[in-house]
């Protein structure tokens, strides 16, 4: 057996641990990336936790999936949602649904879950966002949409379930999508490997067509060579970062500096560098760069902003190598690269 074999074997033995702490908390429901479209990282809806009672946080329980994961789980109406790896990486795909309670299908002290159900194997590439009742989740080649009720497209005991919707399923890699889904105005965001944006009718109705359904973007936008962050949505706004450097703004609409048909968009203004995810609050656009320093933009375009095509320049920068940052309370938080939290 070579090395690349055994490294193989050894990771189809993994299995993805979803590990719940917590004091009780209500109306605690996390359902996408980053909390919301834009990306901030924060609640503005928890109050349970604090600086005095963060200590006595325990563990309240597990859940095994039997697989391996390295993506995010998101929390919605009680649910807490945990995909896969994708088959091509040896893992089954699926999307597992737990009780975020962890009572039911749970037992033991401290409780182990087994999951409420799960989604067929449909190669899940991203973490899902839960919005509207609608699950949607980056299936590698295709953006798929199910019935958070399992109703519409679920039969069968146990249930099973296809997509309510779904986007026309893509052999050309470039088209397949990079990057967890945001919702925001009845539409989802997604970037693709070949660094286009896409965006969709949430409901599946605008653009879709056949059986199954299927769904063609509203619009759509070439960024760069690939779409890495998800869509950070804000005032109106989509704001994406790119592997080969670029921090662009679109309307989210698809109206200003979009035209033909299919409708395509022109960035309303940009940024050079290497960034992270963006996040947006209060008028500003937040990134970490790939030089190593925390970086503020003006959302507009307008401050720090000139030319033609709009290129845009940090309104202040600060230095150290610094993670995706987290906006709350009028302040920037930022892990750093020596192993700090940094405000």
């Amino acid at each position: 057996m070579n090395r690349r074999t055994q490294r193989r074997a050894e990771r189809s033995h993994l299995v993805a641990v979803l590990l719940v702490l917590g004091v009780v908390v209500a109306g605690c429901d996390w359902t996408s990336y980053r909390y919301g479209p834009e990306h901030t990282g924060a609640n503005p809806t928890e109050l349970a936790i604090s600086a005095a009672n963060v200590s006595t946080i325990e563990r309240r329980f597990t859940a095994r999936t039997g697989i391996a994961s390295s993506a995010t789980p998101v929390v919605s109406r009680g649910v807490v949602y945990l995909p896969g790896l994708p088959q091509s990486h040896f893992f089954d795909g699926r999307l597992y649904a737990f009780d975020a309670a962890g009572s039911q299908g749970c037992t033991g002290a401290p409780a182990v879950c087994s999951p409420l159900w799960s989604v067929s194997p449909v190669d899940i590439s991203s973490t899902p966002a839960v919005v509207g009742g609608t699950i949607f989740i980056g299936a590698y080649d295709r953006l798929v949409a199910y019935d958070e009720n399992r109703v519409r497209g679920c039969t069968g005991v146990p249930v099973t379930c296809v997509p309510m919707w779904q986007t026309a399923p893509s052999a050309d890699a470039s088209e397949w999508v990079s990057t967890s889904p945001t919702v925001a105005g009845g539409v989802v965001f997604v970037g693709t490997v070949g660094g286009r944006l896409l965006a969709f009718d949430a409901a599946g109705t605008t653009g879709c067509s056949g059986t199954p359904t299927t769904c063609q973007p509203l619009w759509s936008a070439t960024v760069g060579t690939s779409i890495r962050s998800a869509p950070a949505v804000a005032g109106g706004r989509v704001y994406v970062s790119t592997g080969d450097g670029t921090l662009a703004a679109f309307d989210a609409a698809g109206t200003a500096g979009c035209s033909g048909s299919p409708v395509t968009c022109a960035p309303l203004w940009r940024a050079n560098g290497r960034f992270s995810s963006p996040a947006v609050a209060g008028g500003r656009v937040y990134v970490s760069t790939g030089d190593g320093t925390l970086a503020a933009f003006d959302a507009a375009g307008t401050a720090g902003c000139s030319g033609s095509p709009v290129t845009c320049a940090p309104l202040w920068r600060a230095n150290g190598r610094f993670s995706s940052p987290a906006v709350a309370g009028g302040r920037v938080y930022v892990s750093t690269g020596d192993g700090t939290l940094a405000a």
